[in-house]
């Protein structure tokens, strides 16, 4: 997540919010691996995965595929700027 997420920045995300409710950044758990990633939801209901690295496309996925595994919604970054 380069330059939003730094190697060895402190993300704290609410686990009271884990439905994706809006776009913006999440917490989610998948293989017992968890990673912050910047969702947006499109107007006909999919969730496009938008990513720092500009050299890679922005895949986009169903709703119902990735819900399951936000664990919450990033609320705060920190570290050496």
């Amino acid at each position: 997540m380069a330059p939003t997420i730094k190697k060895g920045d402190l993300v704290l995300a609410d686990k009271a919010r884990a439905d994706l409710i809006a776009n913006g950044l999440y917490m989610v758990e998948h293989m017992r691996q968890r990673t912050v990633v910047r969702l947006i939801l499109e107007p006909d209901g999919t969730v496009t995965r938008i990513l720092d690295n500009v050299d890679r496309p922005n895949p986009e996925m169903s709703r119902e595929r990735i819900e399951p595994y936000i664990i919450g919604t990033v609320f705060w970054i920190g570290g050496e700027r």
